[in-house]
């Protein structure tokens, strides 16, 4: 019997120093867990009184079947620890996963988002006119890139308001009310032309007052001009004075001609574009 004891006890020592992880020291790499002591090691000094103390009469324990449940009693927290502690890990292993899920779906709506703006900006610098126009830009020493500056410069040859107003007859005034009638400052005034019929103003605003100025410029220093030349060049300008505006139209246009990704355009981005440029 003294012999069974024994291996009993090499046996159980084996299993605690081969199989419990020591204290905490490192955190498992899969799931970020402290390793700790399982708990039967507190176990060890009563199998060793058990074992090696005399009992009442002077002679070493040697009850079997008392070494066999102070063993039971060893294993069976261990398994309840280990399941305690594989739960935890799982259920930091799904927070885990959960937050990274999060953070895909968010650099997803990123990516989606500055495409979106990527697209609003080629648009907008396709459809909004910069640098120096031909021809006259240079002559005028006025830019797309400066509005207010050109508004100022232009709107001194208004037939109307002008200081030092351009004055048309004949064939060039009947050009100019033509002209004229087939363009408006809609976003700034009530207008519907820049002209009435007899070539008076319109709108006192300074967007028309800077159109019908430049209209009568180029009718007068650049015959060379076709009338829907010198309303191209009246259009480019309004794009520069109503960016959203003008935006607006064009991105609705294409949105209903089902082009990708306007739909994302429009409810966000203009909103950033200046609803007017220059004075009013």
């Amino acid at each position: 019997m003294m012999f069974l004891t024994w291996i009993s006890l090499i046996v159980v020592v084996y299993f605690i120093f081969t199989n419990t992880p020591g204290p905490a020291r490192h955190e498992d790499k899969q799931t970020n867990m402290p390793e700790t002591t399982t708990p039967y090691r507190i176990y060890i000094p009563s199998l060793i009184v058990h074992l090696f103390l005399p009992d009442r009469h002077g002679k070493l324990r040697n009850n079997l079947l008392a070494t066999s449940f102070l063993i039971l009693m060893m294993v069976i927290p261990s398994y309840s620890y280990g399941e305690s502690h594989m739960q935890m890990a799982a259920n930091k292993t799904q927070a885990s996963n959960n937050e990274k899920g999060q953070a895909c779906s968010l650099s997803h709506s990123d990516l989606k988002a500055a495409k979106a703006y990527l697209r609003f900006r080629d648009i907008k610098a396709t459809h909004i006119p910069k640098g120096v126009p031909n021809v006259y830009g240079p002559e005028l020493n006025i830019s797309f890139d400066n509005v207010q500056g050109a508004i100022n410069r232009v709107r001194e040859f208004g037939p109307t308001y002008g200081k030092n107003k351009i004055v048309l007859d004949g064939e060039n005034l009947q050009r100019y009310v033509s002209i004229g009638s087939k363009i408006a400052c809609e976003y700034c005034c009530s207008a519907k032309t820049l002209v009435q019929k007899d070539g008076s103003a319109a709108c006192g605003c300074a967007h028309s007052i800077m159109m019908r100025g430049l209209a009568a410029y180029l009718i007068k220093s650049h015959p060379e001009f076709s009338d829907e030349q010198i309303l191209g060049e009246l259009n480019s300008w309004k794009k520069t004075f109503f960016p959203k505006q003008t935006l607006m139209v064009k991105l609705q246009k294409l949105n209903k001609e089902g082009k990708e990704g306007i739909d994302e355009i429009l409810k966000e981005f203009p909103e950033f574009m200046p609803s007017m440029v220059g004075g009013c």
